[in-house]
Order: C-alpha cells, then sequence, then structure tokens
C-alpha cells in the first residue's frame, strides 16, 4: 500500500497510517522519525526514516524522558489525590494551594490532549485526564513532549496551550514574573536609543524630563474609573519578549475587568493611556 506524505513546513513531512500521525523532521545530515509524537530514532536518508516511521520501530538509541507515572510513583510523601471540579466542558479545577493565588486547571484540547497549569505556569500536556491530574499534583513542566507534539501536527493554525491561559492567570504570571528591565547601558546601547524607546513608550520627553499626559501618567485616581476594552482584534504594538510586550500584555490580560484592578495587578498606567491614545483601548463607564 502506498503511503502519500506531505511537507506542511518546510524540512517537515506528515504521513497517516492505521490511525496513527507520522512525522519526518530533515536536519542538515540527519531525518528525525515520529510516531503520534513519539521520537523513534535517527536516520541518514528519508527513505530509511519513513520507513522506520511505517514500521513504527524505535531505535536502539532513544533517549527515553522521564513520564508523568514515574514522576507521581517517585513522590514522598505519597500525597493524596485532589477532587477535581468540573467548570465547563472543557475545564477541570483543582483545589488551590497554600501561598498560592489560583486553583490548578485542566484544559481538554481534544480527546487526546489535556493541557496542565498550575500557579500561573504550563506545565505540559498529558494523553489522559488521569495523567493531567497527577502532572498537576507534581507541579514540573513535564519532560515528555510527545503529546502536545502530536496535538501541534493535527491542529494546525491554533494558539498551543501555552498561551491560552485564563486572564487571572496571565495577570497573576506577570505579577509572579515582571518583566526584567534591561539596563541599555550595560548592554552597550547607546544613551540615544534607551531614550528613543522610553519616549516611544511615554516615559520621558526629547528634553529628559518625565513626560505626563495629564495626572493619567502617574495618579491612578485620574484615570477612568471604569472598565478596560480591548479593541477586537487589536494586537499589541510591541515586539514579543520586550518589556514593553510583557507592560501591554498585562493590559490587555484586563478585558473586561475594572483599571482598578487593573492597577492592582501592577498594570502600568502609563501604557493604559498610551492605548487609550492609540485607540486599541477604551474606559467604558461602570
Amino acid at each position: 500500500m502506498t503511503t502519500e506524505w506531505t511537507e506542511p513546513r518546510h524540512g517537515e513531512y506528515q504521513s497517516r497510517r492505521g490511525g496513527r500521525v507520522l512525522h519526518v523532521c530533515s536536519g542538515s545530515t540527519d531525518h528525525f522519525c515520529y510516531s503520534d509524537g513519539e521520537y523513534l530514532g535517527t536516520e541518514q536518508t528519508m527513505s530509511a526514516a519513513r520507513q522506520r516511521c511505517l514500521n513504527n520501530e524505535r531505535g536502539e538509541y532513544v533517549m527515553e524522558p522521564t513520564t508523568t507515572e514515574q514522576a507521581w510513583s517517585e513522590l514522598r510523601p505519597k500525597p493524596k489525590a485532589w477532587e477535581w471540579e468540573q467548570v465547563d466542558k472543557h475545564n477541570w479545577r483543582g483545589p488551590v494551594q497554600a501561598e498560592e493565588k489560583l486553583p490548578p486547571r485542566i484544559r481538554r484540547m481534544d480527546d487526546r490532549t489535556w493541557a496542565c497549569y498550575r500557579d500561573s505556569r504550563y506545565l505540559g500536556s498529558e494523553a489522559t485526564l488521569e495523567l493531567a491530574q497527577k502532572r498537576c499534583q507534581i507541579n514540573e513542566i513535564s519532560q515528555r513532549n510527545s503529546v502536545i507534539r502530536l496535538w501541534e501536527q493535527t491542529h494546525p493554525g491554533e494558539l498551543p496551550p501555552a498561551l491560552q491561559m485564563t486572564d487571572e492567570e496571565r495577570a497573576e504570571h506577570w505579577r509572579r514574573y515582571p518583566p526584567v528591565r534591561a539596563n541599555p547601558a550595560r548592554a552597550g546601547v547607546p544613551r540615544t536609543a534607551a531614550r528613543a524607546g522610553l519616549e516611544a513608550e511615554g516615559g520621558v520627553s526629547k528634553a529628559g524630563r518625565p513626560k505626563v499626559a495629564g495626572r493619567a501618567r502617574s495618579d491612578p485616581e485620574s484615570v477612568p474609573q471604569g472598565v478596560l476594552r480591548v479593541k477586537t482584534g487589536a494586537l499589541i504594538p510591541k515586539k514579543p519578549g520586550s518589556s514593553a510586550h510583557g507592560r501591554w500584555s498585562v493590559l490587555w490580560a484586563h478585558d473586561g475587568k475594572t483599571v482598578s484592578e487593573y492597577a492592582k495587578a501592577g498594570g502600568n498606567l502609563t501604557t493604559l493611556a498610551n492605548a487609550v491614545e492609540k485607540k486599541l483601548v477604551s474606559v467604558e463607564e461602570n
């Protein structure tokens, strides 16, 4: 039987056989083989790589990451299983743990992908709800990526689970892990470039003095006290990974929340004022 292979992305080849998703990722000289997301080994030729996938055979030297079951069995003392509440069709919620503000959460992505979140962190995805519950109690990022690799291959174009946090989880994440402000002088960035960046964010004027658009830049009481509304389809106008993008992400995470809630979560009022000026965000009266 002839098996057809497609190339959804450059250097990556995919096929199906008996319900399994076969995947080959080509490097400079090696071809990495996967079956349903499980790594089978490496071959030197494409034909051999495809045949290994079709045969579903593992090579002699394949790294075995620690499974969730193994990590669970090694926990000491052995924890009691939590009571989980099904919130809706896709989400389950566990009990809030000491020194944590949000409950652990499991999101059903599809029948064989269960994304795990705890303490505003994405811990990975598991193949069953039971394993996902154990992963949340282990509270460590999974070493295995076969589940999420398979999900990404069968759901092209969808946001990965790591980006599907709730607004509350995003706000808590940025509260616990605020963006680190780089020191331009130490990084070898000219002061003029650093100043230009601050001016773009509304931090200083060209004369080097604090730039204030009314009192809204520094006084929470002067900001319109209402509900934040992010413009439908609006994207954050900052480079991903930058400190500015982090500040704007907090604002985007408070869509539908009040200005007061945004400020209490560490939201930057300068960022809010800039977003309103750019007509990306509005403040509606309660």
